[in-house]
């Protein structure tokens, strides 16, 4: 039910997120977005009438490389 990419249709821009570790403000390393089962349009449509999907960001800057994965 969650993909990538589907023709990389969705009206969301990448975010950015400084996670303390020295790097400053960073964009997300991916975003997944829940696809419907419409393998064509399906992030499309989640962008039109909401649904899921999440983001993340990875910490590993020179003041906190903890490798930590930070979802939003």
């Amino acid at each position: 039910m969650f993909l990538t990419k589907t023709q990389g249709l969705h009206s969301g821009d990448a975010q950015t997120a400084n996670l303390g570790d020295g790097n400053g403000p960073l964009p997300e390393i991916k975003v997944i977005r829940q696809n419907f089962n419409a393998p064509i349009l399906g992030t499309g449509i989640e962008s039109l009438i909401g649904g899921n999907h999440f983001r993340y960001w990875r910490q590993n800057g020179p003041q906190a490389n903890t490798g930590a994965l930070f979802l939003a």
